[in-house]
């Protein structure tokens, strides 16, 4: 059984054809401001940041936490428990299996860094 439950902050977009599971032992959490696109599968206990950009085809797997300012490209998959940090970019396709560090871009099968982001 999962004790946990959703929570949902405001302004916050959901595409078509998305999970979200309720957390286990605690809430499954997307904040203010965030995008998500269609056909994503977000697990339990996952904790998203505000004003995200989650795109299309996404997978990420359970108790894995997504900072503040981060977008992450068409059909990538985070792997569970992994920390994606603040302003992080993740390009299309990858798979993140080990935490990020900030304001970085990754990319790749499994991810790599491959640059600081420039703002």
């Amino acid at each position: 059984p999962h004790l946990g439950g959703i929570l949902i902050g405001n302004k916050v977009d959901i595409g078509s054809n998305v999970t979200v599971v309720k957390g286990i032992l605690q809430n499954t959490v997307i904040c203010d401001g965030t995008k998500i696109g269609n056909n994503v599968n977000i697990g339990h206990n996952v904790e998203i940041g505000k004003n995200c950009f989650i795109s299309s085809g996404v997978t990420i797997a359970g108790s894995a936490r997504i900072e503040d300012g981060c977008w992450i490209g068409p059909g990538v998959t985070i792997l569970n428990k992994v920390l994606i940090r603040r302003n992080t970019e993740i390009g299309i396709g990858s798979v993140v299996n080990k935490d990020t560090d900030e304001d970085s871009f990754y990319i790749g099968y499994p991810s790599r860094k491959l640059s600081n982001k420039v703002n």
